[in-house]
C-alpha cells in the first residue's frame, strides 16, 4: 500500500492565499451589488419626488412652495414640537406612504457621523428652493397694510411651470447634506453656488449637494428624468455658515457655477433668474 504524501507548508500556504483572494473577490462583488441596489433605490426615491412635484403643479398651477411664511410647513413635512416629522408637507399627499423615503446610503452615513440635526424628514434629498420658489417676484413691493401671514414673500411661493424655461437642464432635487457641528445633517435645500440678493447674484452659499455615491450625486431634473453627476472638484466649496470644514464630507456642486449653473433655468441667457 502506497503511503499518501502530505501537503508541504508551501502548498498549504498557496491554498490559503488562493482562498483569501477568492474571498476578497466575492466580498468585493457582494459590496458592489449592495451599492448598486442602494444607488438604484435612491434614484427611485428622488424620481418619486420629481413626479410628485410635477403632479402637484398640474393640480395647483404652480410647483410646491419650498416652505410657508412661518417656517412650519415645508415641501417634505411639518414641524411638530420644534422638529420636522416628515409628514404633512406640501408633497406628502403625492408620495407613497405620505413621506419621503430615506436614501439607504445616507441613513448609514448618518449613523456613522451625524451632526446636530435641524431639518428631519427630507430622506437625504433637497429641493432647488431658490428657483422653484418665485425669484421673479423678489423685487415686488410688499402691499400696504400687509401683516404676517397675509402676504407670501417670493421664497414661500411655488414657481410657475412656464418660468422653468429649460426643465430638462434645470435641477429640481438632488441628494443633499450639510456639514454642521462636526458631522453631516439633513437639509431640505439644494442650493446654487450663489444666493439671490436684491435681484442679483450675491454671496457664495454653503454647499449642500451631496456626492455620496462614490463621488456622484443623484439629480432629478425639471422634466422628471434622473441622472448621477460627478462633483466639479475645481470649485471652491469651503464656505460654511456654521464654520465647519466641508472637505471630508463630499458636498459641492457639479457642472459650471456661472450664473448658478444647472440650478438656474436662465443661466444660459446669463440672467440671475
Amino acid at each position: 500500500m502506497m503511503k499518501r504524501k502530505a501537503f508541504t507548508l508551501i502548498e498549504l500556504l498557496s491554498v490559503i492565499a488562493v482562498l483569501a483572494i477568492l474571498l476578497s473577490i466575492i466580498m468585493s462583488a457582494v459590496g458592489n451589488i449592495r451599492f448598486l441596489a442602494e444607488k438604484n433605490q435612491s434614484a427611485s426615491n428622488i424620481r418619486e419626488l420629481a413626479t410628485a412635484n410635477l403632479i402637484y403643479a398640474q393640480d395647483h398651477g404652480h410647483f410646491s412652495p419650498p416652505s410657508n411664511l412661518t417656517d412650519t410647513i415645508w415641501w417634505h413635512g411639518k414641524r411638530q414640537g420644534g422638529d420636522f416629522d416628515g409628514t404633512g408637507g406640501y408633497l406628502s399627499d403625492y408620495l407613497e406612504g405620505g413621506a419621503v423615503r430615506i436614501c439607504p446610503i445616507f441613513k448609514r452615513l448618518l449613523a456613522e457621523n451625524e451632526g446636530v440635526q435641524f431639518d428631519r424628514g427630507t430622506g437625504g434629498y433637497g429641493y432647488n428652493t431658490t428657483y422653484y420658489a418665485r425669484p421673479d417676484m423678489m423685487l415686488e413691493p410688499i402691499p400696504s397694510g400687509a401683516t404676517r401671514g397675509s402676504y407670501q414673500p417670493w421664497w414661500a411661493r411655488g414657481n410657475l411651470p412656464v418660468n422653468i424655461t429649460a426643465p430638462s437642464r434645470t435641477v429640481m432635487f438632488t441628494s443633499t447634506a450639510i456639514v454642521r457641528m462636526g458631522g453631516i445633517v439633513e437639509t431640505g435645500n439644494s442650493v446654487p453656488y450663489r444666493h439671490l440678493q436684491n435681484g442679483q447674484l450675491g454671496e457664495r452659499s454653503t454647499p449642500t449637494c451631496h456626492f455620496r455615491f462614490r463621488g456622484e450625486a443623484v439629480v432629478a431634473w425639471g422634466d422628471g428624468h434622473v441622472t448621477f453627476e460627478k462633483r466639479n472638484t475645481r470649485i471652491d466649496t469651503s464656505q460654511n455658515v456654521y464654520g465647519d470644514n466641508n472637505s471630508p464630507y463630499q458636498v459641492g456642486f457639479f457642472g459650471s457655477v456661472e450664473w448658478n449653473g444647472f440650478w438656474n433655468p436662465r443661466a444660459q441667457e446669463q440672467l440671475p433668474y
